[in-house]
């Protein structure tokens, strides 16, 4: 009996190396052929099934954030035309830095010193002629003829309070700006592509998770052996003789 028990351990030991957690979190539940089926189709048409990255910009300030986002952004646009990249959520165009204001005022007063004067003309003309009085226009060539100035963040502040908080880390010294990126593809193909772009960092939360269930799983394994031990002892005092309590621990 001692000799089958010491195979079996034997063997049973052989196989507990294969033993482990599965990381994946999209395995842990259950679905039926039909289920699986329903679920794809879902997933075809939202972001449910899509991978998750999350892209930050990070600054001492908040412009320093800003310029670091714009700059991940234009490598995202190129990975959706690609195809690379679903879809993203961030904070868009609705919080631009100022050098991206500065080129955006540049590009706005170098198509309107061209074609001023012609629209005005012809706004003024055409009111007359439709039965408006003379001015009723006026509020919008204001517009056309005012000069536009770079704005700082407080600016935006009600955009930026009200639709943007989501997307903005703000501690003292340290400016944060979120973008969240899904993928269909291996996510680890993506995170190299913003490897030049200084005050970047990167994450996904399936690789996350992997590496908290690593640590869990090399945890578990000690607090196993601990536990074991401390068994062996209690059995080997309770019973007072090694081969009973090999004989009684053995098959653990």
């Amino acid at each position: 009996l001692i000799g089958l028990v010491l195979v079996v351990t034997i063997v049973l030991y052989f196989f507990s190396g294969r033993v482990n957690f599965d990381a994946d979190m999209q395995k842990i539940n259950y679905m039926t052929e039909k289920q699986r089926e329903d679920f794809n189709e879902l997933t075809s048409v939202s972001t449910l099934g899509k991978k998750n990255i999350f892209l930050v910009a990070e600054g001492k300030t908040e412009e320093e954030a800003l310029r670091v986002y714009e700059k991940q952004q234009t490598i995202v646009n190129e990975l959706k035309t690609q195809h690379r990249v679903a879809s993203s959520h961030g904070i868009g165009i609705y919080l631009p830095s100022d050098s991206l204001q500065k080129v955006n005022i540049a590009r706005w007063n170098e198509f309107w010193n061209s074609h001023r004067e012609v629209l005005v003309k012809k706004i003024q003309h055409a009111s007359i002629q439709n039965g408006f009085k003379a001015g009723a226009f006026d509020g919008f060539i204001d517009i056309l003829n005012a000069n536009f100035m770079p704005q700082p963040p407080t600016y935006f502040s009600l955009i930026e309070d009200n639709l943007l908080h989501d997307y903005l880390i703000q501690k003292e010294g340290r400016i944060m700006v979120v973008s969240l990126l899904y993928v269909d593809k291996d996510v680890e193909t993506i995170k190299p592509e913003f490897a030049t772009i200084e005050g970047t960092f990167i994450f996904d939360t399936a690789s996350t998770t992997k590496a908290m269930i690593k640590l869990l799983s090399n945890d578990f394994n000690l607090v196993l052996f601990a536990c074991a031990f401390l068994v062996f002892v209690f059995l080997l005092i309770a019973f007072g003789r090694l081969e009973l309590s090999l004989m009684a621990f053995l098959p653990m």
